[in-house]
């Protein structure tokens, strides 16, 4: 727990009158956006920094420099005067604890963008996108981890005491999905523009690169991920015509892909 705040859990086999059951809860009405539970924390509390945080210890650490990607959704619980925008998920390598209930003070690596304040009672709001690990992070903490004054609001139901609690489900964190972008002419003239066909690729762990002929003959090869052709054969300029490539991946998660495709070189 990241603080002596009391973050709850909800399902649907929880016992009619437990608080915590689904749909009808004391802090109002909601289904789970898929299977049977969700969580709920408070976020906002009038002026004061009392915070609420949902922390779990990651099944694996974080890789060192490898892209992750992290999404979930929240939704404003009917009984909750503001709507805010802070809410965010903070990656440690460390389980964090924050005393007396008060805010933990950090930059959350994903974060819900600060124009978007939440008031949908009814929907879920999706919070995703990606970044780059340090290594080592092995804990995720989603909530607000800024001060009251740095936190916008917009008033939802007035009819209810100066909080604000949010549901959380639907949490995926996995590596971030590998990107190829692979051009099919180039025009390797000495100009500065476009003279070198090379592979644009991120979150790949390996990369072997070939330039065969329509016979299916190698003309050249690389496995620099950053390398490419300049369109000359043994320091010869290579003819203007159509050759092929063959690009082999390893991805960060180990999944092997071979992408084929033909490539105009033109003078």
């Amino acid at each position: 727990m990241a603080s002596d705040g009391t973050s709850d859990y909800y399902n649907t086999c929880a016992t009619i009158g437990s608080n915590v059951n689904v749909p009808y809860s004391t802090t109002g009405y909601q289904w789970p956006l898929s299977g049977n539970g969700f969580m709920g924390l408070f976020c906002y509390v009038g002026d004061d920094n009392y915070r609420e945080y949902i922390e779990t210890k990651l099944n694996f650490c974080l890789q060192e420099n490898v892209e992750y990607y992290i999404e979930f959704y929240v939704c404003l619980a009917n009984h909750s005067y503001y709507g805010i925008n802070r809410i965010g998920a903070l990656f440690t390598n460390e389980e964090l604890y924050q005393a007396n209930w008060d805010y933990i003070s950090a930059i959350p690596q994903i974060a819900n963008p600060l124009n978007n304040i939440i008031t949908d009672t009814l929907n879920w709001t999706k919070i995703s996108g990606t970044f780059i690990a340090h290594g080592g992070e092995c804990y995720m903490t989603i909530g607000n981890f800024y001060d009251w004054n740095e936190t916008d609001t917009i008033i939802s139901n007035p009819n209810i005491g100066e909080a604000t609690y949010y549901y959380v489900d639907g949490v995926i964190l996995k590596k971030a999905k590998s990107n190829i972008e692979l051009p099919n002419a180039f025009t390797p003239d000495g100009d500065g523009v476009n003279d070198i066909f090379h592979v644009n690729a991120s979150n790949v762990k390996e990369m072997h690169s070939k330039i065969i002929n329509r016979w299916g003959q190698s003309l050249y090869e690389w496995d620099d991920i950053n390398g490419g052709w300049d369109g000359k054969l043994n320091g010869v300029y290579a003819p203007s015509g159509t050759y092929y490539y063959i690009v082999s991946i390893i991805h960060n998660d180990n999944s092997k892909e071979e992408k084929k495709g033909a490539l105009e070189l033109i003078r």
